[in-house]
């Protein structure tokens, strides 16, 4: 919550604001005010790439598809919430799993090649996703990246490396070229192995035939693992590893990167964070998230693992997610407070807009929190995003900074050189309730006047406020955006009694409500024309599980 003090040096009085607060806020008037300077005058920092969900790793939008089946108008809200433009969360980024034939958290995904001579892209749901999601926003960047894979490609060892990475090299040119070539989908993004291994011969290799098979645009990231300073320091040392990278992506970074990440001057971003409940505790962690990382790590982008709870209650890490629909029988969802956190951000700036530098527009707070600015390609529209979230309440599944926060802290913000010419800022907010267990997200205020340059605020703990110079058209009554943890759900469990008529189905998918856990079993058809669900798995695939797996190796 936001309130101007009522003092004669006060600048901006906002009064109409007052009548909108949660609750009333006293600052002692001897409590001074820090100035935070914006401005053009030293330049812009980074490219911020965007924010995203991941589907995958593995198996976590599984259910997804029987919503499409037996209540597509839910689905379509599922799909908007996340990913429509100015809506709910406004995803600007989706990541997937390239389907393995293995256990890879939450279930299986099925490949697109079980054998080295099986081809098909029909299998699996991750593709009617992605086409799905770029009807709703077709500027949708796409991001693939293999968890496991099926055991063909490891050879006698299991090893995706095996036979100078020939296997694993086909098999994920394949992968790429028939999602353009069967599905219209262009990966913007493509990562190595998950959370695995790397290897810099295969790295060069797969840059080398992106190239020559016309996806040039398509850029590598590497690691996708925790931060990797053995590659680090291989990509300093080896111009051909350095050229094939265009990405560093860590995993849960915890708002940090080393100095040997920042000595190779490029992007850097949380290619996998959260992993948080996604209640308000959750939301509060992804607000940190989402301001933190450029600010202590200059990481100019997140990716939220995992994108949806469409798997079963009760399997690993139920609800770390961005929202959840876990009931297609009945066609329940929940819009969570991730969502609207992630609109302060999506809804106001895009992928191509350029940070305000630390010191600039962008950095720590005071009393502790932080802001981040986004400024557009012509200058014209600029965002600030502030966060006052404490870490105590708004904890992280990862390691987070650690810090206290003011319960109440006055900022006077000063728009100078290019930025002077601002005159008012529409503004959202949103405010957590710990103790109480409720939110208010996402709230639409009254425009706050700049006054020559100056604008100053009263900023209360838990609180996230974002002022744009950007119209806003975004929703203000949705149902989810007022949160009360402690009411009942509406929560209905699986049927009792469940019927599935496998002549409903096609040839390659799966029973809609079956979630394998080992292996692929796929509705295929026998020569007399009967059908049933069949093992496709025949030998053990490449993966984090299999006792000779490499991808045991620390």
């Amino acid at each position: 919550m936001i309130r101007v003090p009522h003092r004669p040096a006060v600048t901006v009085i906002l009064t109409a604001l007052l009548a909108l607060s949660i609750q009333a806020l006293s600052l002692p008037k001897s409590a001074p005010a820090a100035e935070i300077k914006f401005s053009l005058a030293g330049g812009l920092a980074q490219k911020f790439e965007g924010i995203g969900g991941i589907s995958g790793g593995g198996a976590t939008s599984k259910l997804l598809s029987s919503y499409a089946a037996k209540f597509p108008r839910k689905y379509n809200q599922i799909l908007n919430y996340l990913f429509k433009p100015k809506f709910g969360a406004a995803l600007q980024i989706l990541k997937v799993e390239i389907g393995g034939d293995s256990q890879s958290t939450d279930g299986t995904e099925s490949s697109h090649m079980h054998t080295a001579d099986d081809v098909s892209f029909d299998r699996g749901y991750e593709w009617s996703l992605m086409k799905d999601v770029k009807k709703i926003n077709n500027n949708i960047k796409l991001y693939g990246l293999p968890w496991v894979f099926p055991g063909w490609i490891g050879g006698p060892d299991l090893d995706p490396y095996y036979n100078n990475s020939s296997n694993l090299l086909r098999y994920i040119m394949t992968w790429v070229k028939g999602a353009k070539a069967v599905h219209g989908l262009h990966m913007e993004y493509l990562g190595i192995w998950n959370e695995r291994p790397w290897n810099a011969d295969y790295i060069i290799m797969l840059r080398k035939a992106l190239d020559a098979s016309g996806f040039a645009s398509t850029r590598i990231v590497a690691t996708d693992s925790l931060w990797d300073v053995g590659f680090l320091k291989a990509a300093a040392a080896n111009k051909a590893l350095y050229d094939a990278v265009d990405v560093l992506g860590a995993h849960y970074p915890g708002a940090d990167s080393p100095p040997e990440a920042k000595l190779l001057n490029k992007t850097m971003i949380c290619s996998e964070e959260f992993s948080a409940y996604n209640d308000i505790n959750g939301g509060g962690c992804w607000a940190r998230i989402l301001n933190e990382p450029f600010v202590m790590g200059n990481l100019s982008g997140a990716i939220a693992w995992n994108l949806l709870t469409s798997y079963y209650r009760g399997f690993p890490y139920s609800d770390n997610s961005l929202m959840s629909a876990r009931e297609p029988w009945s066609g329940n969802y929940q819009v969570k407070p991730p969502i609207w956190v992630t609109a302060h951000h999506t809804h106001f700036s895009e992928p191509g807009w350029r940070y305000l530098p630390v010191g600039n527009g962008s950095g720590l707070l005071p009393g502790n929190g932080s802001y981040i600015t986004y400024v557009s390609p012509d200058a014209a529209h600029v965002t600030v995003v502030i966060e006052t979230m404490d870490p105590h309440d708004a904890h992280c599944f990862y390691s987070m900074p650690q810090y206290p926060i003011a319960d109440v802290q006055t900022v006077v913000l000063k728009f100078t050189d290019g930025l002077s010419s601002i005159t008012r800022f529409r503004v959202r907010q949103s405010v957590f309730d710990y103790g109480n267990r409720t939110a208010r997200l996402f709230q639409k205020l009254p425009d706050f006047p700049v006054v020559n340059g100056t604008l100053k605020l009263t900023l209360a703990k838990n609180t996230i406020l974002t002022l744009t110079t950007m119209d806003d058209a975004g929703p203000t009554d949705d149902p989810s955006q007022i949160v009360n943890e402690k009411a009942p759900t509406n929560e209905t469990f699986f049927p009792d009694v469940y019927r599935e008529d496998i002549n409903e189905l096609r040839d390659e998918e799966e029973p809609r409500y079956l979630a394998p856990q080992a292996g692929v079993w796929e509705v295929r058809s026998a020569p007399d024309g009967k059908r049933a669900m069949a093992q496709v798995v025949t030998q053990p695939p490449v993966d984090t599980c299999y006792p000779d797996s490499p991808g045991l190796a620390p």
